[in-house]
């Protein structure tokens, strides 16, 4: 073809011309010899080369260490809540054993009018009795808070407070409860927003990890 043509020809080196195109072919020696600094751009391609090896090696090393960082931060966390939340549910027990055998005492301390005793300690006492969901609440609440999840807590508590005026009013106007049956509407909203704060997170984790 009138567009390839050979013109330069030596030992080991080969210089052809296509369509106006210079290409060189030959040994890095005989290049070299014309000119090319062909030896010191393979020393800096291995350089590079190595440089991105290098970088690789590191990435790969900040990775395993992240991942082993991790599982102890995840190990540390089951540990923390497998001792918080029963030691809130054994807390909230005792509150709740305690509080129901001196509401009585309590309340003359006080200063309660003789009159009002009996509707304050049944109040008192049935209020008592939510011990348990109160303090299992504020402890798993203060695990998810420390987590960094501030805005599930709050929710939980937002729908309580609803529940609670619901049933305040039920409880009140429709069934003539009084007393009783405001401690009670307290006691049910503590045991949902405890019911909530338990089981959701974990709920959330399991389907997070089955659609993995």
């Amino acid at each position: 073809s009138s567009n390839v043509r050979i013109f330069d020809t030596e030992a080991g080196f080969l210089a052809t011309q296509v369509d106006g195109v210079n290409i060189f072919f030959g040994s890095a020696e005989a290049l070299k010899s014309r000119g090319f600094e062909i030896e010191e751009q393979a020393e800096e391609d291995d350089a590079d080369f190595e440089d991105v090896l290098s970088q690789l090696e590191s990435q790969r090393q900040q990775m395993e260490t992240a991942k082993r960082e991790a599982e102890v931060i995840r190990a540390e966390t089951e540990r923390i809540i497998h001792t918080a939340v029963p030691l809130g549910l054994l807390s909230g027990a005792v509150l709740m054993v305690l509080g129901l055998c001196i509401s009585g005492w309590l309340l003359g301390i006080m200063g309660t009018p003789a009159e009002l005793m009996p509707l304050s300690k049944l109040y008192i006492r049935i209020y008592f009795c939510g011990m348990i969901p109160n303090l299992g609440f504020n402890f798993c609440a203060a695990i998810l808070r420390a987590a960094g999840d501030t805005k599930t807590p709050m929710k939980f508590l937002t729908i309580a407070g609803v529940i609670n005026v619901c049933l305040n009013v039920i409880f009140v106007t429709v069934f003539k409860m009084d007393v009783a049956g405001v401690a009670l509407a307290t006691v049910i909203a503590q045991t949902i927003s405890f019911l909530l704060v338990l089981v959701m997170p974990v709920l959330g984790y399991f389907l997070l990890k089955k659609k993995k």
